[in-house]
């Protein structure tokens, strides 16, 4: 059992935008240096349909990172939130067209039911 390592398996996710529950809330985060920082985060939940079924990822992104400079996922995230149309908000409003989104995803093997966004393209 010495020989046991952790594992990272990623995966790129592409489909419909099925359902999003975002939002933007104040969260505190330490720093490399063990200071305390107050910062935006987007959190929530987001489904992306595919042929092969739904995919419910967590999100959790805070604007800034360890070391206290802007996180380069932050902006996806904020896009997303923002201005991206689920299916089920195109339900409600036939004016409008649920895009489409491809999620880079890594799968830890310490956790398999804990999905985490690596890296979120949107494409319009």
């Amino acid at each position: 059992m010495e020989n046991v390592r952790a594992t990272i398996n990623n995966g790129l996710i592409i489909g419909t935008l099925s359902e999003k529950s975002t939002e933007i809330k104040q969260i505190e985060i330490e720093k490399e240096d063990k200071t305390k920082m107050t910062c935006n985060a987007i959190q929530g939940n987001i489904v992306i349909s595919t042929k092969n079924g739904d995919y419910n990822l967590r999100i959790s992104q805070p604007e800034y990172n360890r070391k206290g400079d802007k996180a380069k996922l932050y902006a996806n995230m904020e896009t997303l939130h923002n201005s991206y149309v689920s299916a089920a908000d195109a339900a409600k409003n036939k004016d409008l067209t649920p895009d489409v989104i491809s999620a880079t995803v890594n799968l830890g093997c310490w956790d398999i039911t804990r999905t985490q966004i690596k890296w979120l393209h949107l494409l319009r």
